[in-house]
C-alpha cells in the first residue's frame, strides 16, 4: 500500500491534490496526474512491482484526482476506486477515457460536502461543478460498454445504529473484461464506510460493510 501525499499545503498540515476542479494547485499549474504516474515508475525500480496488478483509490479531493487521473493517463491501472467524491462537469462533457478500466464508486446519499445530486463541493462557487453520483457512474457503464445489469443488493443492516443502509449495483460483461460497481450508502455522510469518526461533522459512517475489505476484492478480480 502507498499513501501519497499532495505536495501544496493550502494551510499547515492540510494538504490539496490539482483535481481539476480549480483549486489553487491546478491554478499553480501543479500536475498531480504526471505525481502519480512518475511516482509509481519509480517504485518500480526499487521493488518487484507486477505491473499488471496495480490499483488506485482516492477519497473526497483524492477521489475527484482518481477520476481526472482514469481520464488522462489510465493505463498504469487495473482498476480504479472512488468514495466520497465523483468527477468535475467538464471531466463528464469533455473527457474520453482511452480504455475501459473496471471502477468502484462508494458514495453517501446524506454526504453534507459532495451532492449527491451534483452541484458545487461544500457549495463553493468558486470551482468548477460536479455531476452526481448516479451520473458518474453511468458514464462509466457506458464507457465500459457494459452489457449487463445485475439485480440490486441490499446488504444486511447488521448495525441498526449508523443510521444507514447500502445498495450496491452491478454492471458487468464491458469491454475488456471490465466492471462498474456502485455502492449507494442510503443516509451515509462524506465518510469512509466502516471507519468511525469520532467528533466528525461529516455524517453517518455507515458499519455494516467495511470499504477497504469491498475495494480490495473488487480490484483483486482484475489483471490489466
Amino acid at each position: 500500500m502507498l499513501y501519497p501525499q499532495a505536495w501544496f499545503e493550502s494551510q499547515p498540515n492540510s494538504f490539496v491534490w490539482a483535481d481539476g476542479r480549480g483549486l489553487a494547485p491546478d491554478n499553480l499549474g501543479i500536475d498531480d496526474v504526471g505525481f502519480v504516474n512518475s511516482l509509481i515508475n519509480q517504485l518500480k525500480t526499487e521493488y518487484n512491482i507486477n505491473d499488471n496488478k496495480i490499483y488506485l483509490c482516492g477519497f473526497s479531493n483524492g477521489s475527484f484526482l482518481t477520476q481526472e487521473i482514469a481520464f488522462q493517463s489510465n493505463s498504469q491501472f487495473a482498476a480504479i476506486g472512488v468514495i466520497g467524491g465523483t468527477m468535475n462537469q467538464h471531466l463528464y462533457e469533455n473527457g474520453n477515457p482511452n480504455r475501459a478500466i473496471p471502477m468502484i464508486y462508494i458514495f453517501g446519499t446524506d454526504d453534507p460536502l459532495v451532492p449527491y445530486e451534483g452541484g458545487y463541493v461544500s457549495e463553493n462557487t468558486n470551482f468548477d461543478p460536479v455531476v452526481g453520483a448516479e451520473i458518474a457512474v453511468d458514464f462509466w457503464v457506458n464507457s465500459n460498454n457494459c452489457q449487463t445489469t445485475l439485480p440490486v443488493e441490499e446488504v444486511a443492516n447488521t448495525n441498526v445504529n449508523d443510521n444507514s443502509t447500502v445498495s450496491i449495483f452491478k454492471y458487468t460483461d464491458g469491454d475488456q473484461n471490465s466492471k462498474v460497481k456502485f455502492y449507494r450508502i442510503n443516509g451515509g455522510g462524506h465518510t469512509w464506510p466502516g471507519v468511525p469518526l469520532p467528533n466528525q461533522n461529516l455524517g453517518n459512517v455507515n458499519m455494516d460493510i467495511g470499504a477497504s475489505r469491498e475495494l480490495w476484492e473488487f480490484f483483486n478480480q482484475f489483471t490489466k
